[in-house]
């Protein structure tokens, strides 16, 4: 199937200001940039930004995800990952009890740290988020495939603000509102994680919006 058809059941997307989109950004607790223009080639690159204290902290992959009723989120797909904090590069390692978990020490004087994250798409048959999300034509970007969370931390109280680079000429789709930001990246209404991962992003080259009855204009993005 060539086109993308987006159903989209919401009222009108407002246009945020640049100014006010970074401010609410370095207010979230996550901010989430998905560098999705290779996402043909099955790669997206992600930019992550996480509030942390000093000391210990465990991060952990999202395994429980909404509809796939079971710990399945497809951790294979994580194929590369640098964390950073000061302008330093910190050592990380993999927990040796739980598969979904790395260990990591931010260092003192540290608020914030930063995580580089390279990501390889599904490319076989699996099931729900496991499953082959992108062709040629379009993709589907599951948010639990490029986010990391403090282990023990419920994800509806992590605020977060993403933003995503789509291939040239793609439109995009979304639950949550869009607005184009300065540097061409489309940014999301902010909200908790656990909203963000229960709002996949649809993009592709062929899209039409289908506007429902009793809903007010959307903008075509």
């Amino acid at each position: 199937m060539r086109a993308l058809v987006m159903l989209v059941m919401m009222g009108a997307t407002p246009l945020g200001a640049l100014t006010g989109a970074q401010a609410s950004a370095q207010a979230a607790d996550l901010t989430v940039r998905v560098d999705a223009r290779e996402v043909t080639r099955k790669r997206v690159h992600t930019d992550l930004t996480l509030a942390a204290k000093p000391g210990p902290l465990t991060l952990v992959f999202p395994e429980w995800i909404p509809g796939e009723h079971g710990p399945t989120g497809p951790i294979d797909t994580l194929v590369g990952m640098v964390i950073r904090a000061n302008g330093q590069t910190l050592t990380w390692t993999r927990d040796p009890l739980d598969m979904v978990a790395v260990n990591v020490e931010v260092p003192a004087g540290a608020s914030r740290i930063e995580i580089a994250l390279e990501t390889g798409l599904p490319v076989d048959d699996g099931s729900f988020s496991a499953g082959p999300t992108s062709s040629a034509q379009l993709a589907v970007i599951s948010w639990n495939q490029f986010v990391l969370l403090p282990k023990g931390v419920d994800a509806d109280s992590i605020s977060t603000e993403a933003s995503v680079l789509a291939p040239k000429d793609w439109h995009l789709a979304c639950a949550l509102p869009l607005h184009l930001q300065a540097d061409g990246a489309m940014g999301l209404e902010g909200a908790s994680l656990a909203r963000l991962i229960d709002s996949p992003l649809q993009m592709g080259r062929y899209v039409k919006t289908v506007e429902l009855a009793g809903s007010a204009p959307l903008p075509q993005l």
